[in-house]
């Protein structure tokens, strides 16, 4: 099964505890047999400090949180 995990706060060179649990999570899935995604969106610069399993497929896009909600609410499906 495939599992997508989104996370629209920061993550890059971030010690809180949304950005653990996000890691822990795809990392745990992973764990488990899943196929995981984990979007974060933070438009900062860096790594991670959280370890991330290798085979959870990562992905940055850094969009500033005015653009994603105008994107979100006013473009066309």
């Amino acid at each position: 099964m495939r599992v997508v995990l989104v996370n629209l706060w920061r993550v890059l060179n971030a010690y809180g505890g949304t950005e653990k649990v996000f890691f822990n999570m795809a990392n745990a899935l992973v764990e488990r047999g899943y196929s995981v995604t984990a979007i974060a969106s933070d438009d900062g610069s860096g790594e991670p400090v959280f370890p991330i399993d290798p085979r959870v497929d990562f992905k940055n896009i850094p969009v500033s949180s005015n653009e994603f909600w105008f994107k979100l609410h006013y473009c066309p499906k």
